[in-house]
């Protein structure tokens, strides 16, 4: 069994499809014309179905009123402005993931993952994605993070990529590194030892 999967999958995820890995794959993941996975790519037409219907990004099933759960670096959680490209989830679905996913969980996170290999041939005819690997350093931790609302930001770049930003001051917080809960005070400590500006971010709630 690979390690990955003595995390137990929550209910919600366990109609997904599976990886090579026998892990579930997220609702709003591109697949190519062979069924592959592309782990840091998008599928617009599924993150616009989530974005307008309120769905989760990891299952693809409706959220519950005022369960709005965010996973990201420090930068989308503490800022006044931080935003986010990856759609909100369940709690249930994103605390697994802060688990088990090898960009959240592994300790040497590898780029090299089938997002890499995409190749144009195999990009469906009418496809519109987004690689996410814009910015592709991995965050020093992760903050898994609770709104009630959102506001979407277009960007106007003509892209199609929607932005949002969560109503905050957060209504939960907790902190993540390499797929162990840590204390806010091990996350500033981090963020010390990697020179962040704490200054600039806001450790929501306080």
């Amino acid at each position: 069994m690979h390690p990955l999967q003595n995390v137990p999958i929550p209910f919600d995820l366990q109609d997904n499809d599976r990886d090579r890995r026998g892990l579930p794959i997220p609702f709003v993941v591109y697949r190519d014309l062979e069924g592959v996975p592309h782990f840091t790519i998008n599928n617009v037409a599924a993150v616009d179905e989530v974005l307008s219907r309120g769905l989760c990004g990891l299952c693809g099933k409706p959220l519950e009123p005022d369960q709005i759960w965010f996973v990201g670096g420090p930068g989308s959680a503490f800022l006044v402005d931080g935003m986010y490209i990856d759609p909100f989830m369940h709690e249930g679905c994103g605390r697994y993931a802060v688990q088990v996913c090898p960009f959240f969980a592994a300790r040497s996170y590898s780029k090299r993952i089938e997002a890499r290999t995409l190749k144009m041939e195999d990009v469906h005819e009418d496809a519109v994605i987004h690689d996410n690997q814009m910015k592709p350093s991995r965050p020093i931790f992760f903050a898994f993070t609770r709104t009630t609302g959102f506001s979407l930001i277009d960007p106007q770049d003509g892209s199609g990529q929607q932005y949002i930003l969560p109503d905050r001051p957060w209504k939960e917080v907790e902190f993540w590194d390499n797929g162990t809960a840590i204390t806010q005070a091990q996350a500033e400590k981090i963020a010390q030892d990697n020179r962040l500006r704490t200054s600039s971010l806001k450790w929501w709630p306080v």
